[in-house]
């Protein structure tokens, strides 16, 4: 029994060595094996990584950029089995040593990338046919500098001079495509006082396809999103720009080169700006909004909670100008442009809308009478001076509604004149500066003091310094403007009662005369000529006349008489524009209506006469 259990024992450790022995070379079988495999796919993703780097320098050199620019990149690495490529260390920068000259004049473009991430990459078609198919491009810590030397940055101008057939086939396809935090700054080597900064900009492509032989050229994108923040513009000689973000939108855009030419369309295009401001050259406004989009599919420009701010106080403002200056101070709820000519707005070629709406607001004026008026100033009249404007210029309507004005002036002795008008209704129809042949028709309506309402219409000459104007005051209360009144002249108001005023003048360059019709009863006004102040309004002749004179308290007189329709005439102020010309018409209609001159006398009598018989 002993010898059988001794037999076995050994049997057991013969099969126990013979399956250990067994495993042993089936481990270094397969660590051998995957060293082989690990080694191979070094070996051939080394090679592979070699060749696409290889295959990446041929194709840019058959590029015309080659010769101006550099293309490096410190590392190539490609995955065979996933289709993984990643370049590392990225550069593309100016050739300056054998183009000096040319971006000592045209200005130069320097981009560093940390990394660039391709998935999916077809590699054999990519080393074979130039064929690129990728599912997903990811550009990562991307750095764009851009030195410019003139006012027009043409880094690659040399792209339209060149006189040889380009030689590169490409067929591009990239399903998704993503640059992430990308930062920009732009420097004026001409002018030191110049700069501008962008960052965090994020770029994604969908279905982006590119096809290029020795004639053709075509570029499909099925949609872009792009959206750009903290964009900076600072000169000290001229504006500064600050955009807190800027969203662009493009679907189905595409782009075809033959030999008929090039061809571009798009589905659609919005471009949204965030909180842009702009501050004046002078530094004294900061224009802002909310918000500007341009949806092109509609055709619309939106601008919401747009304003026109002043940067300095109005004692800051005074004392910086040697003449008389309106110090403005705006807001616009929202304003859209339609039918706008969006390319040309762009590229600043023009302006040419449809039309044009502002949809309420408020719009405060000061201005300090100590300072001198510019007697060599001599005003235009609104058409010619919008004809003079340099840009090209094509408004057929602009609409503005429920738009506020206060008015405040410092006047020469030191007292504050205030007017208020609310509610206003302001239309403008063919705004241009194409043809002098054309009038410039201007309607406003709204209420003085939000209490008086009226309306007015003015039509303009382009080709000459004159323009009509017709207008009616409704039926309302003297006493809800006698605080307004009263700040501007010595004048208390009583009572009074406002019937109508209908009238209607011409203005030349020089003078304005119409006709006024101002129906009213029960006047009881006040002058008091010992009131310190105001006294530059209104002559103290004028008021000593007035204050001792019975003024007609009603128009008409009695029912039985006819009312009084009186002519006036006043010189222009030839240092003050066409809003100032028909208030100071109105103010001497409204005199003679109450103390009329001995024409106006003269004309009554007969008519009264006249209706006698």
């Amino acid at each position: 029994m002993v010898k059988k259990s001794k037999s076995k024992v050994k049997q057991k450790s013969a099969k126990r060595k013979k399956s250990i022995g067994g495993r042993i070379g089936w481990f270094y079988l397969i660590s051998f094996v995957a060293i082989v495999v690990v080694l191979g796919s070094i070996y051939i993703n080394h090679n592979f990584s070699t060749l696409v780097k290889n295959r990446i320098g041929d194709i840019y050199s058959q590029t015309t950029v080659s010769k101006y620019y550099s293309l490096d990149y410190n590392k190539v690495k490609v995955n065979i089995i996933t289709g993984g490529l990643r370049i590392y260390n990225v550069s593309f920068k100016p050739i300056t040593n054998s183009n000096k000259r040319y971006f000592d004049e045209k200005g130069s473009l320097n981009v560093d990338m940390g990394i660039i991430k391709l998935s999916n990459v077809n590699i054999l078609e990519f080393l074979t046919i130039n064929n690129i198919t990728v599912d997903k491009v990811v550009f990562g810590n991307v750095k764009v500098r851009i030195n410019r030397n003139k006012e027009i940055f043409a880094p690659f101008a040399f792209i339209e001079k060149k006189t040889h057939n380009d030689s590169l086939v490409l067929d591009i396809n990239i399903d998704d495509f993503e640059l992430n935090g990308a930062s920009f700054s732009l420097n004026d080597l001409h002018n030191d006082k110049y700069n501008s900064s962008f960052k965090n900009l994020d770029v994604a492509l969908h279905n982006l396809v590119l096809k290029k032989d020795k004639q053709y050229f075509s570029f499909l994108l099925g949609k872009m999103d792009v959206k750009l923040n903290e964009i900076i513009h600072v000169n000290t000689n001229s504006l500064d720009i600050k955009i807190a973000e800027l969203n662009l939108e493009t679907t189905d855009f595409y782009i075809v080169k033959s030999k008929k030419g090039i061809e571009f369309s798009y589905d659609k295009n919005i471009i949204e700006i965030v909180n842009p401001h702009l501050i004046t050259k002078d530094k004294v406004y900061d224009i802002s909004s909310k918000s500007i989009v341009y949806d092109e599919s509609s055709n619309v420009l939106t601008i919401t909670d747009s304003k026109v701010k002043p940067l300095i106080s109005k004692k800051e403002f005074v004392k910086i100008n040697k003449y008389q200056k309106q110090l403005i101070d705006i807001e616009f709820s929202e304003i859209e442009f339609l039918g706008a000519d969006i390319e040309k707005l762009k590229t600043w070629e023009g302006v040419f809308v449809k039309q044009v709406k502002i949809n309420g607001g408020t719009v405060k004026l000061f201005k300090d009478k100590h300072r001198p008026l510019n007697t060599r100033k001599y005003p235009e009249y609104l058409a010619q001076q919008i004809f003079n404007i340099k840009k090209p210029i094509s408004v057929d309507k602009l609409i503005a509604k429920n738009i506020d004005v206060q008015i405040r002036i410092k006047q020469s002795d030191g007292l504050n004149s205030k007017i208020d008008i609310n509610k206003i209704k302001l239309t403008a129809i063919n705004i241009q500066n194409k043809s002098k042949n054309q009038n410039l028709e201007l309607r406003a309506e709204g209420k003085i003091e939000n209490a008086i309402p009226f309306f007015i219409d003015v039509d303009f000459k382009y080709k000459y310094d004159y323009f009509t104007y017709s207008g009616e005051i409704k039926k309302s209360k003297l006493t809800s403007i006698a605080k307004s009144i009263s700040s501007f002249a010595p004048v208390k108001i009583h009572n009074g009662i406002i019937n109508n005023v209908s009238f209607n003048g011409s203005a030349s360059r020089t003078y304005s005369k119409g006709t006024m019709r101002f129906l009213y009863k029960d006047l009881n006004i006040e002058v008091d000529i010992d009131k310190p102040g105001k006294s530059s309004k209104l002559s103290n002749h004028l008021l000593s006349i007035i204050a001792n004179t019975v003024l007609n308290s009603s128009n008409p007189t009695t029912s039985h008489l006819p009312a009084r329709e009186i002519e006036y005439f006043v010189e222009r102020d030839m240092n003050k524009g066409f809003i100032n010309l028909i208030v100071k018409s109105l103010l001497e209609g409204a005199k003679e209506s109450v103390l009329p001159s001995k024409g106006n006398k003269k004309k009554y009598r007969k008519l009264k006469h006249h209706t006698k018989r």
